[in-house]
């Protein structure tokens, strides 16, 4: 078990996690997202691209963590690989990583489960507003994270 920077070589079990979690974020909602691979998403892959990625690895790849500045901007886990911690170890490597007292992510505001993991880290929403995701209106709530953790630190 490992968390290292991405590498080019990662790319095609990064897209498909991201296929298989990106329609995730949007469970929660009323109206249906299409989804449009990484490679094909000229908006995301850019994103992507400017990014800062670290990936979790296992025997492969099972997950990865985006950031650019201070911003987190993707924490997917592959589905067979969850509730074994390696979103909370992305997470916590990440805000070492940062080590700032701000840090920001955008989290769809029905998206409970993942409000309730970034709750623990004492992110509180800042901000909420509208975007789109191929076409559609989505809220989303804007956390910050001010560098105190309710998270105990294993020794």
């Amino acid at each position: 078990m490992s968390i290292r920077k991405y590498t080019e070589l990662d790319f095609e079990v990064i897209e498909n996690i991201y296929l298989l979690c990106k329609p995730e974020e949007f469970i929660y909602e009323s109206v249906n997202v299409t989804i449009v691979p990484l490679g094909q998403d000229q908006i995301r892959l850019t994103e992507f691209r400017e990014s800062t990625v670290f990936v979790f690895e296992l025997e492969s790849v099972v997950g990865f963590i985006t950031v650019i500045d201070k911003h987190i901007g993707w924490l997917y886990v592959d589905p067979n690989y969850r509730k074994q911690g390696i979103g909370r170890q992305l997470l916590e490597f990440m805000l070492k990583y940062l080590s700032s007292n701000t840090v920001t992510l955008n989290v769809t505001k029905n998206n409970t489960p993942a409000l309730s993991l970034y709750a623990k880290y004492n992110f509180v929403t800042v901000k909420e507003f509208d975007v789109l995701v191929s076409g559609v209106k989505i809220e989303v709530c804007q956390l910050s994270y001010n560098g105190v953790s309710k998270i105990k630190k294993s020794a």
